[in-house]
């Protein structure tokens, strides 16, 4: 009798242990990943899904003010990226689909353009 009893305990134990480290690696598969500079303004947010960067991340220049932001697809560069002088006017952008570049457009400090190339339309 003792031994069923302890049998059952340890299929429980295995059970609930299976259950908790499931949990947990679906948990880090799908997050935010948030860093902080020591001052405590946020430096960065990075999201991923399935392990891989998905959707809109983002980095910050220690005054708070964004620096940069970026578009990712299952991992691959897709959609927008953009970069920001510290005054918040738009310093770059680029454009990818699928990991290639199609566009590039850089801006000067007062934020009139400065250059634009096409890459593949």
């Amino acid at each position: 009798m003792r031994t069923i009893q302890l049998a059952t305990i340890y299929i429980y134990i295995l059970f609930f242990v299976g259950c908790i480290a499931t949990k947990e690696s679906n948990l880090t598969k799908n997050r935010i990943e948030r860093n902080y500079y020591n001052t405590g303004i946020i430096k960065k947010e990075i999201k991923y899904q399935n392990e891989k960067l998905n959707g809109i991340s983002k980095w910050y220049y220690d005054n708070g003010k964004l620096e940069s932001q970026a578009t990712y697809k299952e991992g691959i560069k897709n959609g927008l990226f953009k970069w920001y002088y510290k005054n918040q006017v738009l310093k770059s952008e680029e454009l990818y689909k699928d990991g290639i570049m199609i566009k590039k457009v850089v801006y000067n400090k007062d934020g009139t353009k400065k250059s634009e190339v096409v890459y593949r339309k």
